[in-house]
């Protein structure tokens, strides 16, 4: 079987996690099986290799005309039995059967992401195209699965919930040993909630800044880490932070390697994740890995994937945010016990379970339905 797969975001936060881990667990757990990975050039380091890898580089831009073609010529020529798309952007004429990961309908759902009329008609014709035609169909949640099902009509197949994994990286490190490196390498040395991912609008930033700085009449030593963004977000939110009078207090990081990170969710006194939508939402998942305590929003699919190993609060209420954070800051044992049970709760989620239950979605299609 000769299985092909866009890996062409392979860089990306969210999606490229999907793809790395997913396609490297697919090559290792299926020796037998021929794999053609198409990437950006320069990405050749982000995915696996072997005698039964073939990495094939593609310029063709994210959603443009051109890469509808491309990679359906570039399948032919490979001689493909499987395309795999892990975004809604399914091939022209793909010469095979069809698999397709939509992760969540967040351009569908906030225009503010796609204000052109045309981004947004593109993305909603791909995607519903994507439903209705690919030979098997994957989504990371339950939450997703009625989004696709609600706001995509048409598509006759059974949609498969295949939940993301929790990378080996993030797993709990000796505290002292945490906060030396923390101290010495980035000036972290308190207490700090932390945030971690794009700080897009549907994010809800706004919200914790809010929180954060009502807590600083109680919890004046308490700081505030935002991991991820550009140079831009980062920007606003400085500024927003100091409209709010908490602009030293908050630490503004870009990306950072996984070590640094999982370091980061070790000695976190609080993660808080105040998102209003999500496909899925990774890092409160890492963060739990790491022994981070998690404050979260009840939003889509996030009680799903965290449980009942998370304190939640409203995305529209930073009363509910701050009653749920007191909550967690005051009470040691409550704190503990999260931490206790998010770690037990995290281990539910392995990308070599993902690899598999995918591989099935695979043979499905190749039967000829998923």
């Amino acid at each position: 079987m000769r299985i092909g797969i866009d890996a062409r975001k392979a860089e990306d936060f969210g999606i490229g996690t999907y793809i790395r881990n997913l396609s490297a667990l697919l090559v290792e757990q299926n020796p037998d099986c021929e794999w053609v990975l198409f990437h950006r050039p320069g990405d050749e380091g982000l995915l696996p290799s072997g005698e039964n890898v073939t990495l094939v580089a593609e310029t063709a831009g994210n959603y443009s005309v051109r890469e509808l073609w491309s990679l359906s010529v570039k399948a032919r020529r490979e001689g493909l039995d499987l395309f795999h798309s892990p975004h809604y952007t399914l091939p022209y004429r793909l010469p095979c059967p069809s698999v397709v990961t939509i992760h969540d309908l967040i351009h569908l759902l906030f225009r503010e992401y796609l204000p052109h009329p045309l981004a947004r008609h593109y993305a909603r014709h791909m995607i519903g195209r994507a439903v209705r035609e690919a030979t098997g169909l994957i989504t990371v949640s339950r939450s997703s699965a009625r989004d696709i099902r609600r706001h995509c009509p048409g598509g006759a197949r059974e949609v498969s919930v295949i939940p993301n994994g929790v990378e080996a990286t993030f797993t709990a490190r000796p505290l002292p040993e945490v906060r030396d490196w923390l101290a010495t390498s980035l000036d972290l040395k308190g207490n700090y909630l932390l945030f971690v991912g794009n700080p897009k609008k549907h994010k809800n930033l706004g919200l914790l800044m809010s929180a954060f700085a009502r807590l600083q009449t109680s919890y004046s030593g308490l700081e505030l880490v935002v991991v991820g963004g550009s140079d831009a977000q980062h920007a606003e939110l400085e500024e927003e932070a100091r409209a709010l009078g908490v602009g030293p207090k908050v630490r503004l990081f870009g990306t950072v390697d996984h070590d640094t990170l999982a370091f980061l969710y070790s000695a976190a006194t609080v993660f808080v994740f105040p998102s209003r939508y999500e496909g899925f939402g990774l890092p409160p998942l890492e963060a739990m890995a790491c022994g981070a305590p998690v404050v979260s929003s009840t939003s889509s699919s996030i009680p799903e994937v965290l449980g009942p190993a998370a304190a939640y609060f409203s995305p529209a209420s930073v009363d509910s945010l701050m009653t749920a954070l007191c909550r967690v800051l005051d009470d040691s044992a409550y704190r503990a016990r999260l931490s206790r049970i998010g770690l037990a709760r995290a281990k539910h989620f392995s990308w070599a379970e993902a690899a598999r239950r995918t591989m099935g979605v695979y043979r499905r299609a190749l039967e000829g339905g998923s």
